[in-house]
């Protein structure tokens, strides 16, 4: 019985893509520094001073994002960590990432969606102090680019 359900469940997952979670993500904010420590063992330190927010990766990436206004830029030693935030309007927002990767960011209330053209889903939502995120998809840069887009 059990040998005549493996079949169609392995045929099934050969041809249907299941999303698996790339990451779920606690970033701790104290004054202008935050740390951020994910399931996949990823982990960055970032501090804002004034309108540069800089963020540290335990993999050896880093970021510098610069934000006036409604928009934000960022540099990175890794391309898809560089790119362009805009914001449409406070619930809303854009971004452009240099390795091609384009997003929409939205807010429901207190919880943000950040949806990328590669199908990854990343939503982030306040835990008391804390905040949480959990990635859906393909992209494991998501979640640092949750976290970019989050220190605007």
């Amino acid at each position: 019985m059990i040998q005549a359900l493996a079949i169609p469940i392995i045929l099934f997952s050969m041809f249907v893509a299941i999303p698996q979670v790339d990451a779920a993500c606690t970033t701790n904010k104290i004054g202008k520094t935050s740390f951020t420590n994910c399931t996949d063992g990823s982990s960055s330190f970032s501090v804002q001073s004034g309108q540069n927010t800089f963020s540290t990766f335990n993999d050896g990436s880093s970021s510098v994002t610069n934000s006036f206004g409604n928009t934000s830029v960022s540099s990175s030693n890794q391309p898809g960590l560089g790119g362009t935030s805009l914001s449409i309007n406070e619930d809303t927002g854009v971004s452009q990432w240099n390795d091609g990767t384009t997003g929409v960011h939205q807010n429901f209330g207190n919880v943000r969606v950040d949806t990328y053209n590669d199908g990854t889903i990343c939503t982030t939502a306040p835990v008391g102090s804390s905040s949480f995120t959990n990635c859906r998809g393909d992209s494991k840069d998501a979640p640092k680019r949750s976290a970019i887009i989050g220190t605007k």
